[in-house]
């Protein structure tokens, strides 16, 4: 079993999953800071078939017009699933990676059943996960922030509300590493 609740990898950037309730997220194997999402995060959630006769899932933000569509939902390992992501505002990311989750988990079945709990976590820590990997251009002020709180030695906890793919607004705190 894994000592956190799973993680994702995109690229150069590995994001944690805590048991705590936030994620850590690396840049280069290096922790850049932690993060959590403030507002809850409300969706509507879908499958349809696409043209490789494979379910797509479709998650959608009920308050806004942002969605994000996973597709091409592979098994690499038993616990290890790799997917692309379309996101509403254009960006695609191919080959992410999500470790400590089973393709049962992606299954229309699950995501389609009366048990919420069978799928929420999973949902809120792809649409988190999506949202930080594609906001890599955080307000200036947080930026700022974070950077000031790490040339003085310290670790940056950034407690983040968005409205997924809009605006992001963010608060820095600066806690001493061990």
């Amino acid at each position: 079993m894994l000592p956190n609740n799973g993680y994702l990898i995109h690229n150069d950037k590995t994001l944690i999953f805590k048991k705590e309730g936030y994620t850590q997220k690396f840049i280069n194997n290096e922790l850049a800071y932690n993060y959590s999402f403030e507002n809850e995060v409300q969706f509507n959630l879908k499958t349809k078939s696409n043209a490789a006769s494979k379910q797509d899932i479709i998650i959608e933000n009920p308050d806004y017009d942002d969605y994000i569509i996973l597709s091409n939902v592979e098994a690499i390992e038993d616990d290890i699933i790799e997917f692309d992501v379309e996101i509403s505002s254009g960006i695609q990311l191919n080959s992410l990676l999500l470790h400590g989750y089973s393709i049962d988990d992606f299954s229309e079945a699950t995501l389609t059943s009366n048990c919420p709990q069978c799928y929420v976590g999973l949902v809120l820590a792809v649409i988190e996960a999506v949202i930080e990997i594609s906001d890599d251009d955080i307000d200036s002020n947080c930026r700022a922030a974070i950077n000031a709180c790490e040339s003085g030695g310290g670790l940056a906890n950034v407690k983040i509300t968005s409205n997924w793919l809009g605006t992001t607004n963010c608060e820095v705190t600066c806690a001493t590493q061990d």
